[in-house]
């Protein structure tokens, strides 16, 4: 089949892209700058800015050609970044993409779970209601409005993936890397008492989920949601992380220290208009104490999703690749 993807060069787009051409699969790739990574080399670039007006011009042909289109990248940095510029990105891309797929079966767009925010009491599924914290997590309800829209217009089947929190070799941004760095420095402290449940997702698992998703029959015009093995409390992940960087787990703080400092520090920031987000956030400081827990029998169903990667396993993995980039 002909694959048409954007966000390539990235951690997911990039798992994924291995997983594709292993299958035998013609890939266009999307990129901002025409020298390929690893990933990339053996497939077919296109030169493109999802942020720029007319940046998609260049990738026409390609897109309407393809068989498949999956729309991974995303600005995930928000910080700093007008409203304008994240719509076009997040949101204004997905049916600009659509439009030009004139021959596409089936347009693949990995949203978040970030469009449920947080749990409640129980797990989340495709069902629960729209509940997003922050500028990402809304901007990827609008999108996949705009997206649902765009499909019944065009009349292209439409897949939505939303994948939990997602970790692995290759993430030089995540909360695990990020946790492992700033553990590795005795810099990070455990928010409240650390027994809220996370639910990760390892990138090899992932990048199998979205394959499947965009080529098996059956899954058109569905959504999917995406969790890892198992959900362990904060604190016990944390431990996994500092044992792997032989660090001691690190210490408690109140939530309310937390809060106070995101106030001031986000304030300062705005004030100065600085344009890299403060080592403290109330988005931080909400995904450090609350649960994130989620129910994946519709894509095990469906899908046949079946993750393989353990969170001990999953976390050496990472502190692993992390030490060889010499990121600790």
């Amino acid at each position: 089949m002909r694959i048409f993807l954007t966000g390539a060069s990235g951690f997911i787009g990039g798992a994924l892209i291995r997983g594709l051409a292993a299958e035998g699969h013609a890939i266009s790739a999307l990129v901002r700058r025409p020298a390929p990574a690893p990933p990339l080399r053996g497939c077919r670039l296109v030169q493109g800015d999802l942020a720029a007006e007319g940046g998609l011009e260049a990738a026409r042909d390609a897109l309407a050609e393809a068989d498949l289109v999956a729309h991974v990248a995303a600005q995930r940095k928000d910080w700093g970044m007008s409203t304008d510029a994240l719509f076009r990105v997040n949101v204004a891309s997905g049916p600009a993409l659509l439009s030009m797929a004139t021959h596409a079966k089936r347009f693949l767009f990995v949203s978040s779970v970030g469009v449920h925010g947080h749990s409640t009491g129980r797990s989340i599924d495709e069902t629960s209601p729209m509940l997003p914290y922050d500028r990402y997590g809304q901007s990827k309800v609008d999108a996949e409005r705009a997206l649902r829209d765009a499909a019944a217009t065009l009349g292209v089947p439409l897949t939505i993936v939303r994948p939990g929190i997602v970790y692995g070799p290759g993430d030089t941004y995540g909360m695990v890397t990020k946790m492992a760095q700033l553990i590795a420095r005795r810099r990070f402290m455990m928010v409240g008492d650390g027994m809220n449940r996370v639910h990760l997702l390892h990138v090899e698992d992932l990048a199998t989920a979205l394959a499947r998703a965009l080529t098996a029959p059956g899954a058109e015009d569905d959504t999917f949601l995406l969790a890892g093995t198992e959900a362990v409390t904060m604190t016990q992940l944390a431990g996994l992380v500092a044992r792997e960087v032989g660090r001691r787990p690190p210490p408690h703080v109140p939530v309310r220290w937390v809060r106070t400092a995101a106030d001031v520090m986000e304030r300062i920031y705005r004030i100065l208009g600085a344009t890299h987000e403060p080592f403290v956030t109330h988005a931080k400081a909400t995904l450090l104490t609350c649960d994130y827990l989620y129910d994946t029998t519709r894509a095990r169903e469906r899908l046949g999703f079946a993750p393989r990667t353990g969170i001990e396993a999953g976390i050496r993995q990472t502190v692993d690749w992390c030490r060889r980039q010499e990121l600790l």
